[in-house]
């Protein structure tokens, strides 16, 4: 076996370890702001089925009016303003709005840039070092 082949096998399956352990996605809700949320943030291990990481703002217009920051995980068909539940309202004269942002890798809902998981960082560095060979 070459390297680039053992380089290639060794990046597959340290990619699959997320599979193996779980997505792992921020977690949070506030009525306050995006602040207070990332203060609160936590980390949590989805369930097999929730495969996306969730940052969604929610509004909520009536006689008065509110705004929900909500992270966390969710399964794929739930990453849309029409099809995530706290978007949706049965209360006569209420209107909602929602920002829905959906991502996939670990911890991915931070808000802030994205940054190289260590792993991939590690698979390029092992792959780097086996094509010197």
């Amino acid at each position: 076996m070459n390297a680039f082949t053992f380089g290639v096998i060794l990046l597959v399956l340290l990619l699959n370890v997320t599979a193996i352990n779980g997505l792992e996605c921020y977690s949070c809700a506030t009525t306050k702001d995006w602040d207070k949320c990332n203060d609160a943030k936590k980390e949590q291990t989805c369930p097999s089925s929730y495969t996306r990481c969730l940052k969604a703002e929610v509004h909520f217009e009536g006689a008065a009016s509110a705004d929900t920051y909500l992270k966390g995980c969710v399964p794929p068909d739930s990453c849309t303003a029409q099809t995530l539940e706290k978007c949706k309202t049965s209360v006569p004269g209420v209107k909602v709005s929602c920002k829905v942002n959906c991502c996939d890798g670990d911890l991915c809902n931070t808000g802030v840039a994205t940054k190289l998981s260590g792993i991939i960082l590690l698979a390029c560095a092992v792959l780097s070092i086996l094509n010197n060979f």
